[in-house]
């Protein structure tokens, strides 16, 4: 996967992007638009994802740790095997979205 560690990647346009095994740790993807986007086993420890929208991304075996999701959007988002611990989640939404076997994502 890519190295993508502290990029400043802020209203990123990156529809359908492959984005699998990369690490994004410390990566600003503020407002970013990721959708259909496949961060599978993507590394976003420490991002920033603060508006971005996600719909239908695959984030399956994605470790999300200390990641701001404030306002973001995961619309029909697959998370399953995902790791979510300690995310800032103020007005995220998760319509649709998977999260079997996902350690630490809000209950359905």
């Amino acid at each position: 996967g890519a190295y993508l560690t502290a990029a400043r990647m802020q209203k990123a346009s990156a529809p359908a992007a492959n984005f699998r095994h990369a690490r994004l740790i410390g990566t600003d993807l503020e407002a970013a638009r990721l959708m259909r986007a496949d961060l599978s086993g993507a590394d976003l420890t420490g991002a920033n994802l603060e508006v971005a929208r996600l719909n239908f991304a695959w984030l399956a075996g994605a470790r999300l740790v200390g990641v701001n999701l404030q306002e973001t959007k995961f619309v029909t988002v697959n998370l399953r095997g995902a790791i979510m611990e300690g995310c800032r989640l103020r007005f995220t939404i998760f319509p649709d979205s998977d999260f079997t076997d996902c350690q630490g994502c809000p209950d359905g």
